[in-house]
């Protein structure tokens, strides 16, 4: 099979006209936002972050249009395949198709049909996320992750997706960061619902856990393959000493091992959205990598980080797919030669033995980033924001030649012994 050269984006973060409970959560916070109090700047000078003068304007902070993709999908499709990707990842937007608890709208499904075809139709690959972070407003208010029925309800919304787009989708992720969310959620209260009652944290994640399994068996057949999509940082140690050797296992475990051995068998693949490598001590010293080139984000550029995840990773014996890996660079200084180190850091892991399938880039186009807003710009292509016209920044040449020039393989073959990755 081909390996999956791509790029992701999400329903949120892109389609715009939408009304969920992200909608909701940033009107009420976009002042806050825009104007961070003491905690917030120290976050922002901790982490080396370089926002733009944009980021103390609320509107910043309020998604609205995006960057339109629901009605430039096309368009979108077409930057794609002048790339030469032949995956796209996207997600599903719960809220547009079941604005209702009940059937999906007729019409919703209609245009994630079309969408699809126009992916084929260019020999691109969809990969569907069927939940990317935002919720229908009645899930949250009536139920949340942490009503002992949010299994239920998420299987039911994952059958009739399945019933309505099966027949058109081979890869599938049930999920996005499940374990991300929780902590984002239910301990410190950062994305909505903001339940920062401790004790509904277990339970969210529990019923996160429940909530794949059932769609997995509501989406699972002989002509497809069903993964999740794991926040993964890699997690080393500064110092090789038997403390940072545990502190490195102990917070892999919390970030993504607990969640991902919770699941098995129940898993084709293994989706990694990798942006951060962390060097860790007990002292404390070389927090984040501070000599590494950092991202608008403040976030340290390090593709070596990547080669160890996947390798570590590979120990579970199942396909791996990078579901998401890019960077914040609106000056597009550090995006070229990050996506060919990190390819090259993809290639050594596959050398020794990492079945890795994929790489998919975040993102094909600048996009809202959550509670960030616009201003980050995460794109292969920019967007001009006051008429949504797209650019194929400079890197993406570097990406294409990339693509161009390795005809790598694929085996989505799962061998389901379902290893466990070692400290």
């Amino acid at each position: 099979m081909t390996f999956l050269w791509g790029a992701s984006i999400s329903s949120h973060q892109v389609e715009g006209g939408v009304e969920n409970d992200w909608t909701r959560w940033e009107r009420r916070n976009a002042d806050e936002w825009a104007q961070p109090g003491l905690l917030g700047r120290a976050r922002r000078a901790l982490g080396q972050a370089n926002p733009p003068s944009a980021a103390a304007d609320p509107s910043n902070y309020i998604s609205g249009q995006a960057t339109d993709h629901f009605n430039r999908y096309e368009e979108d499709a077409d930057l794609a395949a002048e790339m030469g990707l032949n995956a796209l990842r996207f997600s599903l937007e719960w809220s547009r198709l079941q604005p209702t608890e009940g059937e999906l709208d007729a019409d919703a499904v209609a245009h994630y049909r079309e969408k699809i075809r126009a992916l084929r139709d260019r020999g691109i690959e969809p990969v569907v996320t069927v939940w990317h972070y935002a919720h229908p407003q009645w899930f949250v208010d009536d139920y949340g992750w942490h009503h002992s029925l949010a299994p239920a309800k998420f299987h039911d919304y994952a059958r009739r997706v399945h019933d309505a787009l099966g027949d058109l989708v081979t890869y599938w992720i049930t999920m996005n960061e499940p374990s991300a969310y929780v902590r984002a959620s239910y301990v410190f209260g950062g994305f909505p619902p903001a339940q920062t009652k401790l004790w509904q944290a277990p339970r969210a994640w529990r019923n996160l856990v429940r909530g794949h399994r059932r769609a997995f068996d509501a989406l699972h057949t002989t002509d497809n393959l069903v993964g999740v999509s794991l926040a993964a940082g890699s997690f080393e140690p500064y110092t090789d000493n038997a403390l940072n050797r545990k502190l490195a296992w102990l917070l892999r475990y919390v970030e993504h091992d607990g969640f991902l051995q919770a699941l098995l068998p129940d898993l084709d693949f293994i989706g990694i959205n990798y942006y951060v490598e962390y060097e860790v001590d007990v002292l404390g010293r070389n927090l984040l990598n501070g000599s590494k080139p950092r991202s608008d984000m403040g976030w340290p550029l390090s593709p070596s980080g990547l080669e160890a995840l996947c390798t570590r990773l590979a120990a579970y014996d199942l396909p791996l797919l990078v579901t998401e890996h890019g960077l914040a660079d609106s000056d597009d200084e550090h995006r070229g030669w990050y996506i060919r180190e990190s390819i090259e850091a993809i290639e050594r892991a596959r050398a020794a033995g990492a079945p890795v399938n994929g790489y998919l880039h975040w993102s094909l186009t600048d996009n809202f980033e959550w509670d960030k807003g616009f201003w980050p710009r995460f794109g292969l292509a920019a967007v001009d924001y006051d008429d949504h016209t797209r650019t194929l920044r400079d890197s993406t040449s570097v990406y294409a030649d990339i693509i161009d020039s390795r005809d790598w393989d694929a085996t989505w073959q799962p061998s389901g012994n379902g290893a466990t990755a070692q400290e």
